[in-house]
């Protein structure tokens, strides 16, 4: 049988020590404390010889760890908002990310996640095909995913015809499932979110409008949007 040691002996007859049985539960000096040693102090040399571990010696989520959160309310980023004209800041989408905190080291930990999408990217007809950038990507711990990145496409090619803006959209609405396998991952808190950047500025064109029989130059703003639908990140964790 194992012999898993602990601080304090418990004695019949004695007062018991709530702050001493504490310990042998929970301790931060190493080797002591039932639950604060991942594997209760349990080694090979305590161990009968032949001993075999079985199903009934695993917990709930000590092999693996599944954890997931998502959001289901739209979400809409404007241009005017995010970002700056050369920016590089990028910015955390709201309800695509996710906060696990691992109880011990895993060996890896395997990241997924995904997001409806509907952007508005114009494409100018200007002779020189003016746009405003944006660019998706995702972040662990901090740290840049570098497969994760995506640029924004264009949706829109705005042309003037006759005297007026005329828009033909393309691609509209867009399902993007990604995935990251991490390999090794240290016990404590981890994160990870989609964040997203888009240049700062309006496009302008002076389009003539005619009313009552006069005619009037109006200077038209145009910018980019995101807009996000169901969103979610999910993980599984192996020990």
């Amino acid at each position: 049988m194992a012999d898993i040691p602990v601080s304090y002996v418990y004695t019949d007859g004695n007062v018991l020590v709530p702050a001493s049985h504490g310990e042998n539960i929970y301790s931060v000096t190493g080797n002591n404390g039932i639950y604060s040693e991942p594997n209760g102090g349990l080694f090979a040399d305590n161990l009968v010889a032949g001993f075999t571990a079985g199903s009934e010696h695993v917990g709930p989520e000590e092999a693996v760890l599944g954890r997931q959160d998502g959001y289901t309310g739209d979400n809409d980023y404007v241009n005017g908002a995010v970002g700056s004209d050369g920016s590089t800041s990028f910015h955390p989408v709201a309800g695509c990310a996710l906060r696990v905190n691992l109880p011990f080291a895993m060996d890896a930990v395997f990241w997924m996640w995904s997001y409806y999408i509907s952007v508005w990217r114009p494409l100018l007809d200007d002779g020189e095909g003016s746009t405003l950038t944006g660019a998706l990507r995702t972040y662990l711990d901090g740290a840049f995913i570098g497969h994760t990145q995506r640029l924004v496409w264009p949706t829109g090619h705005l042309r003037t015809v006759d005297d007026g803006l005329f828009s033909s959209e393309g691609v509209t609405a867009r399902f993007a499932d990604q995935c990251h396998l991490q390999l090794t991952a240290s016990a404590g808190f981890h994160e990870l979110y989609l964040a997203l950047t888009m240049q700062e500025g309006n496009f302008s064109d002076v389009i003539s409008r005619t009313a009552g029989g006069s005619s009037l130059a109006v200077t038209h703003h145009i910018g980019a949007r995101m807009s996000f639908g169901v969103r979610n990140a999910r993980c599984i964790a192996w020990l």
